[in-house]
């Protein structure tokens, strides 16, 4: 071992930087755990049952654990530890979640943590910064790929300071895969940047293996970094060996099989549940994925509004059966198969990509546009001019060596173009040092270039030239420009292609739209949270297409809502309101025209699916859609599509009287100056309805009705005609043995709303549950007494004739063997 003397001062000083750097990090990432609440993120902390199941003793295994209050309380963050002596060693098991063993080596490490610091939440905020730590040091020697120490620790810092870093810090599960994700980056760097060994290349190929088949068991994504990887294998230098191929061949064995083997529980598990990566890229598909984006402007259509699993299924069902994404027939004999769903769910992945393949790009591109001008970059920030920076650095490593500088691009492309799958900050955190990256890269190589000196990352074989005085500029000039022309063109090119394409499948699209049979609806207007609704007083639900699978369980239909005089853009929102597991289908619609030309006439096209099962207590429903008061303005009323089978895909789409006010695509904006980052998008219950809801059930649960009838009362007012609010109000009466008024309260529903069956439904199974078959006949009696308009209701009333027959008769039967 050197004496300290004998150590040189750039190493000291490096490793006093890495000291502090590590202690900013565990400063800043304990400041951000203050009072977190759990690590599962979007998954429930049920993820993490093995973990603790092997701290008992039982092996990674599953159970439930609402049969050890203890464990559910734990779980639940209602308390801070749990002891494992209150699992029986007779507890039972049951089949590991999906989501448990895709999660498998998260799980390991988390129970690793309980083992070395006692099961409690404590110990894995520990956990969290480990990772934390890993990935700022993972920043750092990247960095030092193409910079000094200094400007390596200052890339290195700014990423642990970053605010969509540290937004995501407190998820476990999402934050896991960064420290993997950029030391994958690095390997490949050094394979790309260094000319290696035979036996060196050996070893990177081996530890990049190692690193995606052990991520792969944190987070899914590693998956996206294989084909790349391989690629890079056969790009960079072996130093001295006389079949280079073939040895570049043996790496990329290497690679794929210690991938192979280090993920194969990940691989087992994941191929019987069919990779799930189809439904994840539906999910990406959604506005809301846009508006993360911040960069893509909306066209004349909207591929999924909906940020919601059950009804991203739902679309790929119906891309089925209306044949847009057909896989094999019939649907109502295969549809409840878990294979057919998967096989389902690819086909309308690769049906949209293949109808909108310039959106596909340009996805893409708003990714790395927008990574390269900071997710959410700070107020006055430099990184905000991400993009100029970045092609700063890309010009000065094509002023040495071209090919090294796409090489770079390309890297950059995909680490971060990938995002664009499903784009949110908590998918996209861990590419946050990309602007400060090429900062650090531009001021180090800036002063060097000046002076002469060459660019190390690369080790080119010439130097660069001075910026100052040299007789060869012109020569550097030409080589940027030939550059920077090729490098547009690669963009370019494809863009337009997909452009050309594109247009030709949007105008078919728009024909089935076009000549859609429709019939009028009637509507009532109603004012929500200040907002114009407007409300059908109709099902919006077209002929049935096939009674089987999930969609048995919904009614789904095409509204077209008519609009006069439109100018970009309209303010709409699609509302609904629900009760049970289906959750909510609501959000804005992202529909826009073109700014050339006069306002003119439109047509919005919005599918609707609403789940309404006969005699179920779980349903959901369609209010109507909101406007601001200038697009309420502009409203000329509601119809509804007569068949679906009119259609092939189902998505929204605006279309004006002339075609050149449509817009077949979406574009792309380049932030020179960097994106504002809108906090808030409100996909789903954007109102406090469902608050409201959830209080005026708990009022009835502790027995506090008279509370709630107050509290039903108040959501009236800001929620007129609400049938979830309405139906909880008249519990309330009927708890407070208001019986008169509970009645009155259904009967206005029921004038309010005389032809939606939704409506009808949930009164009847109110009336069936607070007066039995015979209160519920004398219900639907006076019902059509008071309100002999109401058509429907002689339906219901024949129903509770039935039934009370039938009840009579099994009541006479039960006597007489009495």
């Amino acid at each position: 071992m050197k004496p300290f003397s004998a150590i040189p001062r750039r190493r000291i000083f490096e490793a006093l930087l890495l000291l502090l750097l590590t202690a900013l990090a565990w400063r800043a990432g304990s400041q951000r755990l203050h009072g977190w609440s759990g690590p599962a993120g979007s998954l429930t902390n049920d993820l993490f049952i093995p973990a603790v199941m092997m701290n008992a003793g039982h092996g990674f295994s599953n159970i439930d654990p609402l049969h050890i209050p203890e464990l559910r309380s734990f779980l639940d963050f209602q308390t801070q530890s749990f002891d494992v002596a209150l699992i029986p060693d007779d507890v039972e098991l049951l089949p590991l979640h999906p989501y448990q063993e895709f999660h498998r080596y998260l799980v390991y490490s988390a129970a690793a943590t309980w083992r070395i610091f006692g099961l409690r939440w404590d110990a894995m905020k520990i956990l969290v910064l480990v990772y934390f730590l890993l990935s700022c040091v993972a920043v750092y020697s990247l960095s030092r790929l193409g910079m000094n120490v200094l400007f390596s620790f200052l890339v290195a810092a700014a990423f642990a300071h970053s605010r969509p870093v540290l937004w995501t810090l407190p998820l476990l599960r999402d934050f896991a895969k960064a420290p993997f994700i950029i030391a994958t980056a690095l390997l490949l760097g050094i394979m790309v940047s260094r000319e290696l060994s035979r036996r060196r290349l050996y070893l990177t190929a081996v530890a990049t293996g190692l690193l995606l088949g052990v991520g792969l068991g944190i987070r899914r994504d590693m998956m996206v970094f294989l084909p790349i990887s391989v690629m890079l294998v056969f790009v960079g230098t072996v130093r001295g060996a006389r079949y280079a191929v073939a040895t570049k061949l043996v790496a990329a064995a290497l690679l794929v099989i210690t991938f192979l083997i280090a993920g194969w529980p990940i691989h087992r598990a994941l191929a019987r549940e069919g990779y799930l990566a189809a439904h994840d890229t539906i999910m990406g598909f959604s506005s809301y994925s846009d508006h993360e984006l911040g960069v893509l402007n909306p066209a004349s259509y909207e591929k999924n509004y909906a940020l919601n699993d059950v009804y991203s299924t739902l679309q790929a069902h119906y891309g089925s059966v209306l044949g847009a994404a057909p896989v094999e027939q019939p649907y109502s004999i295969y549809a409840d198969a878990p294979h057919y769903d998967q096989k389902m769910k690819r086909a309308y992945a690769q049906t949209i990509m293949k109808t909108f393949p310039a959106d596909m790009l340009s996805r893409a591109y708003a990714a790395v546009l927008r990574i390269a001008s900071g997710i959410v970059a700070a107020p006055g920030s430099p990184e905000r001019y991400g993009v100029w920076f970045v092609a700063a650095g890309l010009l000065m490593v094509a002023s040495v060596h071209p090919v090294r500088a796409w090489l770079l691009l390309a890297m950059l492309c995909y680490f971060c173009g990938y995002t664009s799958l499903q784009f949110a900050i908590r998918h996209a955190f861990h590419t946050s040092f990309v602007p400060f990256f090429f900062m650090g890269f531009v001021a180090h190589h800036g002063g060097r270039h000046i002076t002469g000196a060459t660019i190390n990352m690369f080790r080119p074989k010439r130097h660069v030239l001075r910026l100052f005085g040299c007789g060869r500029l012109r020569l550097l000039c030409i080589r940027l420009a030939c550059w920077s022309v090729i490098t547009a063109a690669a963009f370019a090119i494809p863009l337009q292609v997909a452009l050309l394409w594109q247009a030709n499948n949007v105008a078919a699209l728009r024909h089935h739209y076009e000549n859609a049979s429709v019939t009028p609806v009637e509507h009532t207007t109603l004012m929500w949270d200040g907002r114009v609704l407007f409300a059908p007083m109709e099902t919006i639900a077209a002929e049935k297409i096939e009674d089987a699978g999930l969609l048995a369980n919904f009614n789904s239909g095409v509204l077209i809502a008519a609009f006069s005089n439109v100018s970009v853009p309209l303010d709409l929102r699609a509302v609904f309101e629900w009760d049970g597991n289906t959750g909510d289908f609501g959000g804005p619609i992202n529909v826009s025209l073109s700014l050339d030309g006069p306002p003119e006439k439109a047509r919005l096209y919005f599918p609707v699916h609403e789940q309404a099962v006969d005699g179920g207590e779980h349903w959901s429903r369609f209010v109507g859609l909101s406007m601001s008061e200038g697009t309420a303005a502009l409203f000329d009323g509601f119809y509804r599509a007569d068949d679906l089978r009119d259609f092939s895909l189902l998505i929204n789409m605006l279309l004006p009287e002339t075609d050149e006010r449509f817009l077949p695509a979406q574009q792309v904006s380049v932030p020179w100056t960097g994106k504002d980052w809108a906090p808030y998008y409100p996909y789903g219950a954007a109102y406090d309805l469902p608050v409201f809801a959830q209080t005026i059930k708990a009022l009835l649960a502790t027995s506090r009705p008279e509370h709630a009838v107050n509290e039903a009362a108040a959501a009236l007012e800001r929620y007129p005609g609400s049938l979830l609010i309405t139906l909880l109000l008249a519990e309330a009466l009927e708890q407070t043995e208001r019986q008169q008024q509970a009645y009155e309260q259904c009967l206005s529903l029921l004038a309010m709303f005389p032809e939606l069956p939704v409506v009808y439904e949930q009164v009847d199974i109110f009336f069936d549950k607070h007066g039995g078959a015979d209160g519920r006949h004398n219900a639907w009696s006076k019902v059509i007494e008071d309100n002999p308009t109401l058509q429907k209701a002689r339906a219901y009333l024949v129903r509770a004739e039935q039934d009370l027959a039938a009840a009579t008769q099994d009541f006479n039967q039960d006597a007489s063997h009495e």
